[in-house]
C-alpha cells in the first residue's frame, strides 16, 4: 500500500468513483438518481459524472490512487454553489431537499474508502486535502454532516480538528453538523 497519491479526479474515473461513493450512502444514491434499482442509479451517476453543473462531478472530487487504482475518494463543493446545482435525475425528485451546506464553507458531502484499505489513514489524507483546498480558495470553514448512528465517524473527524456545531435531521436520519476552521492565509 505504498505510493498513494491524492489528486483531483478525472472524467475517466467515473465507474470506480461511482461504485465507491455508493458504499458510503447507497440510499442517497438511489434517492438522488430517481431510480429504484442500484445498477440503474449507478449508471445515471456515471453518465453525468463529466458534467460541471451537478454536485457529483469529477471537478468536486479528490481521489487516493495507488498504481492507477482508486482506493478512496472525497466529494466536496463550495456551499455557495449548492443551490445552483442541476439534478442528476431525468425526472423531478419527489422529495424536496434542503441545502446541507452553509454558503460560507467548503462542504464535504461524501467520503469513501475501499473496505480492504480502511484503517490506513487514507480517509484522513483525503479530508486534509479538502481543508487545504478550502484554505487555498479563501474559505475559513469546512463543514460536513456525520451520521449519529456511526459514532466512529464523528470521532475520526474530531481527531482532524472538526467540532460539533449543530444537530440536524435530514431524510429521517440524524446527523451532527461538524465544522473545521482553517487558519487565515497570509497572502
Amino acid at each position: 500500500m505504498e505510493n498513494i497519491i491524492i489528486e483531483k479526479a478525472k472524467k475517466t474515473d467515473a465507474a470506480e468513483i461511482v461504485r465507491l461513493i455508493s458504499l458510503a450512502d447507497k440510499d442517497a444514491v438511489l434517492a438522488l438518481s430517481g431510480k429504484n434499482d442500484i445498477d440503474d442509479a449507478l449508471r445515471q451517476y456515471e453518465i453525468n459524472f463529466g458534467r460541471e453543473d451537478i454536485y457529483f462531478s469529477y471537478k468536486n472530487i479528490f481521489v487516493a490512487r495507488s498504481n492507477s487504482r482508486i482506493l478512496g475518494c472525497i466529494l466536496y463543493f463550495r456551499g455557495e454553489d449548492e443551490s445552483s446545482f442541476q439534478p442528476i435525475s431525468e425526472r423531478p425528485l419527489e422529495l424536496e431537499m434542503e441545502n446541507e451546506s452553509d454558503p460560507d464553507e467548503i462542504y464535504i458531502d461524501s467520503l469513501a474508502v475501499l473496505p480492504e484499505c480502511r484503517g490506513k489513514g487514507i480517509a484522513k489524507r483525503l479530508v486534509k486535502q479538502v481543508t487545504l483546498e478550502a484554505r487555498k480558495q479563501g474559505f475559513q470553514k469546512v463543514g460536513l454532516l456525520a451520521d449519529k448512528s456511526k459514532a466512529y465517524l464523528g470521532s475520526m473527524y474530531q481527531t482532524l480538528g472538526f467540532n460539533v456545531t449543530a444537530e440536524v435531521s435530514l431524510l429521517n436520519d440524524h446527523y451532527e453538523k461538524m465544522t473545521f476552521y482553517t487558519e487565515p492565509s497570509c497572502s
